[in-house]
């Protein structure tokens, strides 16, 4: 993995002082092995399509699907290197809408149609 230091500076807010030099400094994330492990998931999501176990193939579907999000999140957004308050707020919704999802699916599961 790469261990260079990368530094990002912002504009400050307005009404906020312009110090010179403010930006924060963390390591390059190594994006040819994030790209790597976005591959593999990819390809364990093919593969899971091929057993017949329904309820497990959706299950480890959604699995891998938030594990890639959550890659992505951490590194291409560089949430991994954020204060933790800008991570809640961006996982806020995500949360919130598991929560009415999981709130829900009893109406789904027995919900039957009628013509």
């Amino acid at each position: 993995m790469s261990t260079t230091t990368t530094e990002h500076s912002h504009p400050p807010a307005p009404g906020a002082s312009s110090g010179h030099g403010q930006g924060h400094a963390h390591p390059e994330p190594n994006y040819v092995g994030i790209w790597g492990a976005l591959a593999m998931l990819t390809a364990f999501e093919i593969g899971v399509t091929f057993f017949s176990n329904r309820p497990f193939v959706i299950a480890s579907l959604i699995g891998f699907a938030l594990a890639k999000a959550a890659l992505v999140a951490a590194y291409f957004m560089h949430l991994k290197f954020e204060k933790w308050v800008l991570v809640a707020i961006v996982l806020s919704p995500l949360i919130l809408s598991a929560i009415m999802g999981l709130a829900l699916m009893p109406d789904a599961l027995t919900h039957t149609r009628s013509n």
